[in-house]
């Protein structure tokens, strides 16, 4: 992986694909360069790239099929789908070991957890919960068990689908990296429990310590959240805080 390109081969490939109108969430140049760029440092062909990675809201994410192709080429590791049914997806995740796979890890994703999710009542999942299914098992399971197969260029700032870290709650929220999601599968659309909790952040007369009690419940639901759901709940949490410091301190906001 890592191929180098030359930059005007980048921007000429780059002028051909927005001109085709066929990919939706590149309209300029510069979004194709750097959808090819990244590709080609996961040693992605250009035209895979362009269909292989999405930009949604602003971030780079790997879609649920290249994740899945890119896991058996690595020779590393390897998965195997253990149930897949319209109400769950089980897979179960595979390192090479001393020339042999051994099992690390299984990732699963039900119907019952989209529902808990506020998930499930959605279009797309309506429609197509087969794939939706195994899309959240993937992505989980990847970001658990092989995250170095994706490197880092299409990992995003804060996070980056390509991992989401660990949420940790202490002081202040520390951000999430990112799950790897299929344009198909991606559900755009905010989360119930995404609303309820940033409309708690936004009206509730939080004291410090309250403020850090709810920060644990928010910990509490990450796996429930998007990796852009919780840039934002930790955006408006470090506002909060700041602000009550300035309060404590009397200052004036």
């Amino acid at each position: 992986m890592g191929e180098i390109i030359k930059l005007e081969e980048v921007q000429s490939l780059s002028k051909v694909f927005v001109e085709s109108k066929l990919f939706k969430d590149v309209a300029d140049i510069a979004k194709a360069s750097v959808k090819i760029i990244a590709g080609a440092s996961l040693g992605l062909e250009a035209f895979q790239s362009m269909q292989g990675i999405d930009i949604i809201q602003g971030k780079l994410v790997i879609n649920a099929s290249t994740q899945a192709s890119m896991v058996k080429k690595s020779g590393k590791y390897d998965y195997r789908i253990i149930e897949h049914t319209n109400k769950m997806c089980k897979l179960e995740f595979l390192e090479k070991k001393d020339g042999k796979f051994e099992k690390i890890g299984d990732s699963s994703f039900s119907l019952d957890d989209a529902r808990l999710a506020g998930l499930a009542a959605k279009d797309s999942w309506l429609k197509y919960p087969k794939n939706m299914l195994f899309a959240r098992a993937f992505s989980n399971g990847v970001k658990w068990y092989c995250p170095d197969v994706f490197g880092g260029a299409v990992y995003n700032e804060s996070d980056n689908f390509q991992q989401e870290p660990d949420l940790k709650f202490e002081a202040e929220i520390v951000e999430d990296k990112p799950n790897y999601v299929d344009k198909h599968f991606e559900i755009e659309e905010p989360s119930e429990i995404f609303l309820a909790l940033k409309k708690r952040l936004e009206t509730e007369a939080f004291t410090l310590h309250a403020l850090d009690v709810f920060a644990q419940e928010i910990a509490t639901n990450k796996d429930l959240l998007s990796s852009n759901e919780l840039e934002e709940l930790r955006s408006i949490f470090k506002q909060t805080k700041t602000n009550l410091n300035k309060i404590e301190q009397g200052e004036t906001l």
